[in-house]
């Protein structure tokens, strides 16, 4: 609400055919230049503060909100604005936030980047960064990840950089730690897009990519706990089975006697008669029987859903799973582990 007040200007005065006095001319000049001066106070903050469509007289544009909140509106046809990072980056690159909400470039070596400005903590900044790829042999390193005691990221990018494709890393993911985040250029990639955005102020930084595919999941790398394990049998590798000869004791996982096997068909191959030391594993149906074609068995608590299991060993370098019955020095159908026949 505006301050300026004309009650004290008195309309009526001076008063037509008689003498008036000087002081009533005084008092509405003293009000009038009150006024004045309140309006000139209001007009020049209206003109540091207000959104404007073009520059007023004597002042360039800055429609700057700092942060202020703009609520219920109804937009049309807004666009965002761009940065261009230049034809050549390379080495050392900070992006300035504020600059613009897309930024480009084109990548002809190995970059490294870190960004500045982001909104204030409890508030969502994002932007976008398209690369073109002038070097395929280019890697993209991204801020640096460092983790608390619980193995949360307080630092850094936050877990979505381990799903981009051809990540790469100094370290794996660990309490107390701090571990470098980079890509490989993808074969046969020209363009490379991604939004990055964060809810802290840039303390941590959600990254996801916008023209290339994200893995689907990642495996957390450990080593199993084995035993039970004399692997003196030989065993050929081939592309999608393994034909093991030779005598060896094999090591089961769980397999349960009373128990119905099924083959990936979920046909049923026979139960589970005994389990001797775990050498040996014998069904009471089918129990001499190669089933080439399957990719797995399963057993299951009869009437009831059970666990994936099966009879398995190992050359070394790789796990297998027993496809068909195993017992002495007979011809057995082995099954090579990939990540996609789990």
């Amino acid at each position: 609400m505006s301050s300026i007040n004309t009650n004290n200007i008195n309309v009526n005065y001076p008063v037509a055919g008689i003498n008036n006095s000087t002081q009533g001319f005084r008092d509405n000049f003293t009000s009038i230049k009150t006024n004045l001066d309140t309006a000139g106070e209001e007009i020049s903050d209206l003109q540091n503060k207000a959104v404007v469509k073009a520059a007023l007289n004597g002042f360039e544009v800055n429609n700057d909100m700092a942060n202020t909140l703009i609520s219920n509106a109804l937009t049309r046809s807004f666009r965002a604005s761009t940065y261009n990072l230049g034809t050549n980056v390379q080495g050392n690159v900070t992006i300035n936030v504020p600059a613009a909400d897309v930024h480009y470039g084109t990548i002809t070596a190995s970059t490294t980047f870190s960004f500045g400005g982001w909104s204030p903590d409890g508030t969502k900044s994002s932007i976008e960064l398209r690369l073109a790829v002038g070097n395929a042999n280019a890697t993209i390193t991204f801020p640096s990840t460092s983790t608390d005691v619980n193995n949360v990221p307080y630092s850094g990018m936050s877990y979505t950089a381990l799903l981009l494709e051809n990540y790469s890393s100094n370290a794996a993911p660990a309490a107390n730690t701090t571990y470098t985040n980079q890509i490989s250029i993808p074969n046969g990639v020209q363009n490379l897009n991604f939004i990055i955005s964060t809810l802290n102020c840039g303390n941590t930084l959600d990254i996801y990519p916008t023209n290339r595919p994200i893995k689907s999941t990642f495996i957390a790398n450990g080593t199993p706990t084995v035993s039970n394990v004399s692997a003196t049998g030989s065993i050929t590798a081939a592309t999608n089975t393994t034909t093991v000869t030779g005598s060896g004791t094999l090591f089961t996982t769980e397999l349960v006697a009373g128990r119905v096997i099924l083959d990936s068909a979920n046909a049923v191959v026979g139960t589970i008669a005994t389990i001797a030391s775990n050498t040996s594993l014998t069904l009471t149906a089918n129990a001499t029987t190669a089933v080439a074609g399957a990719s797995y068995r399963r057993q299951l608590p009869i009437g009831g859903i059970g666990d994936t299991t099966g009879a398995i060993r190992t050359d070394g370098n790789s796990i297998y799973l027993c496809t068909a019955n195993y017992s002495g020095g007979n011809t057995t159908i082995w099954k090579k582990i990939t990540p996609s026949s789990y």
